[in-house]
This record gives C-alpha cells, structure tokens and sequence, in this order.
C-alpha cells in the first residue's frame, strides 16, 4: 500500500520565520522538511549569483525535495518554493522564465502557509528586503492567488505561530 504525502510549501519574504516553522512542523507531525537549497548555494558564493544560478538553484531544489520526500511520513514541509524564485528572478534580473512558471504549475502542493511579517527582521548575510517585506508579502500572495493554489495565513510569535499553522493544516487534512 502506498502512502499518502500531503506536500506542505511554506513561503513568505525574507525572515518570517519559515524554516524555523518547517523545522517545528516536521518535529510536530513526526516527519521531515526539505530545506532551501538556496541558502547553502548562495554562502558558498558570498551572495553572488546570476540568472542561471537561479536556474541550478530551482533544478536543484527539485532534487533535493525528490529526495527527501522518500523519508516523510504523511506530511513533507518545503522550505520556500519556485514561487519565490519567480519573485526573485522578477525582482532582481526584471525577467520572467517560462523554466521557473512551468515548475511552478507541475510542483503543486496540497497546502501553502503564507508567513506574515510580523516576526522581527533578523540580518544576515543573504538578507536584503529589510525595508519591502510588506510589499514582497503582498506579491507572494498575488501569486499564490494566480495560481488559484490553497493557502493558508499564519501570523503570531513563537509557539502562537507554530499551535496556527498545526491548527490550520489539521483543518485543512482533516
């Protein structure tokens, strides 16, 4: 008999919390979560990147998540998705990429938890929407909705922000 996994993708701007919310909900659910390929990607090349890189980072995260998704149990929590990397090829090279829409209407998932901003911004070397996180909130929302794809809004701090999204996702697999 073959399992069902339910692929949970969270997004929102830069430092909302998402991979700490992965972490918590894979704990939570007994299962895993498939970290942004991204973030190691980019340390290595000191946040230096072009339009292809954009390109290897989304083929990339495609099997990094096929991958991990052999170890989950019930349910998979992706660490950002190829939403984001739309966004980003949109904001930073002003390009949309037939590559990036096409992985994004053949790598569905059951559920997005949308991150409010409203956690603290916390710097690090890869982060720099310090200033337009309310505006990268709405665009992520305007794709999830153009897309017509299931989403969730979660907010609060700490332990308020983990005990809504397992609310959430109980409701919605319930």
């Amino acid at each position: 008999m073959q399992k069902v996994l339910n692929k949970i993708a969270v997004v929102g701007p830069e430092s909302t919390g998402k991979t700490v919310l992965c972490e918590q909900l894979a704990k939570h659910y007994q299962s895993t979560f498939v970290p942004e390929f991204a973030r190691d990607f980019l340390l290595e090349r000191n946040n230096v990147y072009t339009q292809e890189d954009l390109l290897f980072i989304v083929e990339q995260q495609a099997i990094l998540e096929k991958k991990i998704e052999q170890e989950a149990n019930r349910f998979l929590f992706i660490d950002n998705d190829y939403i984001n990397l739309k966004i980003w090829m949109q904001e930073v090279f002003q390009q949309n990429n037939a590559y990036i829409h096409q992985m994004i209407i053949t790598h569905t998932y059951q559920l997005y938890l949308l991150c409010d901003i409203d956690v603290a911004w916390e710097a690090d070397i890869l982060r720099q929407n310090e200033n337009n996180r309310d505006y990268l909130y709405q665009r992520f929302e305007e794709e999830l909705n153009h897309y017509q794809f299931p989403y969730v809004k979660i907010s609060g701090i700490g332990e308020t922000r983990l005990q809504q999204a397992i609310e959430k996702i109980d409701l919605h697999f319930k």
